[in-house]
């Protein structure tokens, strides 16, 4: 008796979206996010995602803030420089603006 392979595909199959993704997403929208709340929204190592996301190209700027009952938090933010000269968000820094 001979086995037959089933295979089936799926044609709106749903975009997966990496923490490097999540996070990037909320730095353009939200402006600063601090290490709680990223691992609040489960991405494992927020620091390992932002050096990522430096090595890809992207400004973000780190600072140190006091908050009452965690203490001190690192915040990101995107650098986003003199805004005359800035490129737009979605543009990596190693881009030319269009």
């Amino acid at each position: 008796m001979k086995l037959a392979k089933v295979t089936t595909q799926v044609s709106n199959q749903a975009q997966r979206y990496t923490q490097m993704d999540l996070v990037l997403a909320i730095l353009q929208m939200k402006g600063a996010v601090t290490k709680k709340q990223l691992l609040v929204l489960e991405v494992k190592t927020p620091s390992a995602v932002i050096c990522s996301l430096r090595y890809a190209g992207y400004d973000i700027k780190t600072e140190f803030v006091k908050r009452s009952p965690w203490g001190i938090q690192a915040e990101y933010s995107l650098y986003r420089g003199n805004s005359a000269d800035a490129p737009p968000l979605f543009i990596k820094r190693d881009q030319e603006a269009v």
